[in-house]
């Protein structure tokens, strides 16, 4: 069964939304975004995720420290790496947790983050550049994902793969289909507006997520 993580939440009826129709993953984007929840929000929505569901604090380029006092601050149950290069190695995030005495959380890291084969979960995201700098998810562009099949060797295995990149109601069925992922990762996909969250297209991405699952068992 493919698994859905929604993401760049900032609405308490989002949160809850996503959660009754199946979520494995709640997302909130802690870096500069137009998605961006302060730390005091977060804390609030991510009470509201229940212990089956993954809370998870979308970080880029902030030091380990800083993440450390959010998490702790936040009480989110997992962590995401979305700078991979540009952004701090796993192990130094990893001991940055354990120093500030943070409860281990799961770690979702970009591909090309330094270390990301020691994280619990790897995500393959696109990318774009604006104004000479990246931007690191939410950017709609979707990825190559036939040509990602075709070059399968140099993916994570797809039992740690997180699927992002421009995803929607109605290409996701597409993609898992080419990539079998863990679990897909959503945010302007199913959007009115940047953090608000359309709970009919989150429906219609359900529904999708469901019919390529019964796909593979043919």
């Amino acid at each position: 069964m493919t698994l859905v993580k929604i993401c760049g939440l900032t609405r308490a009826q989002d949160v809850d939304s996503a959660i009754a129709m199946g979520a494995w993953a709640i997302g909130f984007v802690i870096t500069e975004s137009p998605r961006q929840a302060a730390p005091s929000l977060v804390a609030k929505l991510a009470a509201r995720v229940p212990p089956g569901v993954l809370s998870v604090a979308v970080f880029t380029v902030e030091k380990p420290f800083e993440m450390a006092k959010i998490v702790s601050r936040t009480g989110v149950r997992a962590v995401q790496l979305s700078a991979g290069a540009f952004g701090p190695n796993v192990a130094a995030v990893r001991a940055a947790f354990s120093t500030a005495g943070v409860p281990r959380v799961a770690l979702i890291a970009a591909r090309d983050t330094r270390g990301a084969e020691k994280a619990d979960f790897v995500l393959l995201d696109s990318r774009v550049v604006r104004r000479d700098s990246p931007v690191f998810g939410g950017t709609g562009q979707p990825l190559d994902w036939q040509g990602l099949a075709a070059s399968r060797n140099h993916l994570p295995r797809p039992e740690r793969l997180v699927l992002a990149g421009g995803l929607n109601p109605t290409n996701a069925r597409m993609a898992i289909r080419a990539l079998r992922p863990l679990a897909v990762d959503l945010s302007s996909g199913i959007e009115k507006s940047p953090g608000v969250k359309d709970a009919e297209k989150m429906r219609r991405l359900f529904a999708a997520v469901r019919s390529a699952d019964l796909d593979s068992e043919e």
